[in-house]
């Protein structure tokens, strides 16, 4: 049978990781080296530095309720984007040892039966992929042509309000700010909805990995049997040690995105029951509690199916 890598289920995961700053070689730490500055500049400068510029335009102006709601759960979901962002920079070893045991003996999918006993929650995974990333992008996409949408950009109106220390209503002022806000807002959406995925494709590893155990178990032979149990008693340790590790690596995140999650769900529905229902603004809103919503499921369900198996 063909080698089967469980890294190609995630390839256009990590491919978009990579375009973010978020996947060095995937033998190494962040070193040193040009990638790592892309990456600083990519989360530090475009996506902390749109939301800095966020919060202290809320600071200075003090807007009214309606405004202040509609800029604070969006300011939220970018503060937990970035914060994801960081996080994995700084637990890229403990990802290593997760691709690292992904990719072992211990984890290698033997038969072909085997195969189709896993192929079902990887093709339910990567549904889940595509759902989750059409909603965020087509979210983001709409708000960075909002302006254009509401024709506010003639007034030089940005995506977002925001204080920059310059007159950003002078061009080419307003063009790299908008620039600016926009590459922060899909960099952060891009960052971590990938985060997300992927502690969502772990979960389903592990998943997948009891089946595989299971299967073993049921059709352990006579011959070799002390030698083939004492390998899956090891398996199963390994399972626990690979589920050990993915908790590790999501617990924080998951408490901050349930927090958020719930905060901004509440706002946006606040907002959405101030705006016109067929506007592009509540179209906007729509794909937003819609993203946010699978962003959850995610979270649930593939944690529901490691604690089921």
């Amino acid at each position: 049978m063909e080698k089967f890598e469980w890294k190609s289920t995630i390839r256009m995961n990590i491919l978009t990781l990579k375009l973010v700053g978020l996947w060095p070689k995937s033998d190494k730490l962040y070193q040193f080296d040009f990638y790592t500055l892309y990456g600083m500049i990519s989360a530090f400068f475009f996506v902390v530095g749109s939301i800095l510029c966020q919060v202290i335009h809320i600071v200075r102006v003090h807007p009214d309720l309606e405004v202040l709601t509609g800029a604070i759960f969006i300011i939220l979901t970018e503060t937990l984007g970035s914060i994801k962002m960081c996080y994995f920079m700084l637990n890229r070893k403990l990802i290593m040892q997760l691709m690292k045991t992904l990719n072992s003996e211990m984890f290698r999918v033997r038969t072909l039966s085997q195969r189709r006993i896993v192929q079902p929650a990887m093709s339910f995974w990567k549904l889940a992929y595509v759902s989750f990333y059409t909603l965020t992008t087509a979210t983001a996409f709409l708000w960075s042509i909002f302006p254009f949408l509401d024709q506010s950009f003639k007034e030089k109106q940005l995506p977002f309000p925001a204080w920059y220390p310059y007159d950003a209503e002078k061009s080419p002022l307003y063009e790299i700010s908008y620039f600016h806000q926009v590459l922060g807002l899909f960099l952060c959406a891009l960052g971590g909805l990938n985060s997300d995925t992927l502690m969502a494709a772990f979960m389903m590893f592990v998943g997948a990995q009891c089946d595989i155990l299971c299967d073993n178990l049921r059709n352990l032979a006579m011959q070799n049997f002390n030698r083939n149990l004492l390998l899956y008693v090891n398996h199963h340790k390994v399972i626990l040690s690979f589920a050990e590790n993915c908790n590790k690596f999501s617990s924080v995140i998951v408490l901050g995105q349930f927090f958020t999650s719930s905060v901004t769900i509440g706002l946006a529905m606040f907002q959405l029951s101030l705006v016109n229902p067929l506007s592009s603004e509540s179209y906007t809103l729509l794909f937003f509690e819609s993203a946010v919503t699978v962003q959850l499921l995610l979270y649930c369900w593939f944690g529901n199916e490691v604690e089921i198996k």
